[in-house]
């Protein structure tokens, strides 16, 4: 189960980043962080076609699945289904021209389907403590079988 909040705006804006600051810190508040929580950020718009103050984006920690959220928070699971998985290792700020990558070189060149599901991503490292060359991010695109 994931505990996360929404945000709309520019992805990796100051939005963004009050957004998982407030989240992180609630989880920590709530005691639900361990070693086991992991971080996703749930992509439910494209820049590139939404204008940026639409765009949705939820930070999200994995949590138990008996917690109950506060208010100002909610909980949710990820799709299950079938995803093409991409690691990439860099700063955040360059995801955009790896989302193109993606898109222009695989998806369109070997005929994958995309299905109605957001697009997700797992963040492996700790933003705080590895430089941002070393970030390893996954991203996950939902495809049809």
């Amino acid at each position: 189960m994931l505990y996360f909040q929404q945000s709309k705006g520019k992805i990796g804006d100051s939005t963004t980043k009050t957004n998982w600051q407030t989240l992180f810190a609630e989880a920590q508040k709530q005691q639900v962080l361990n070693r086991e929580s992991t971080f996703y950020g749930i992509n439910w718009d494209d820049p590139q076609i939404t204008s940026s103050e639409k765009v949705r984006y939820d930070a999200c920690i994995s949590i138990k699945k008996d917690f109950k959220a506060p208010s100002e928070f909610s909980s949710k699971t990820i799709a299950g289904g079938k995803y093409l998985c991409f690691l990439y290792k860099g700063p955040y700020e360059n995801l955009g021209f790896v989302y193109n990558h993606i898109f222009r070189d695989w998806i369109l060149n070997k005929d994958y389907e995309l299905r109605e599901a957001p697009i997700f991503e797992q963040y492996i490292n700790n933003m705080e403590l590895s430089p941002p060359k070393d970030l390893l991010t996954e991203i996950y695109i939902p495809i049809e079988k």
